[in-house]
């Protein structure tokens, strides 16, 4: 009995994602705050970049840490994320949006 559960579960994870963080797509950068990290988040149409503030002293390359760049990516938006760049020059997560509302979005 609970195979049937565990799939509901998980079809219920599928469902279309809603932001937990309220952040406009204008174009500039706006800072939050996520999980005790502050971040700079600019989100133009399909495009989003992640800034990580905490930089001296911090390692800012560390799997975990992208992660979590992925994860406020995808909280501020309610989109997937395709086409990942992490640039090590500035430490951003760069990415490309797939919205299950826009139609095309990203293509």
């Amino acid at each position: 009995m609970m195979i049937p559960t565990a799939i509901a579960l998980m079809l219920a994870t599928q469902e279309t994602r809603t932001p937990t963080i309220s952040i406009p797509a204008d174009g500039q950068k706006h800072k939050i705050v996520y999980m005790g990290d502050t971040f700079k988040i600019t989100w133009t149409g399909n495009q989003i970049i992640v800034d990580r503030m905490e930089k001296l002293l911090r390692n800012n390359t560390t799997p975990a840490i992208r992660l979590l760049m992925k994860e406020v990516a995808r909280e501020a938006t309610g989109c997937d994320l395709k086409d990942e760049y992490y640039a090590f020059y500035n430490f951003q997560l760069e990415a490309t949006l797939v919205c299950p509302n826009d139609k095309g979005a990203g293509a």
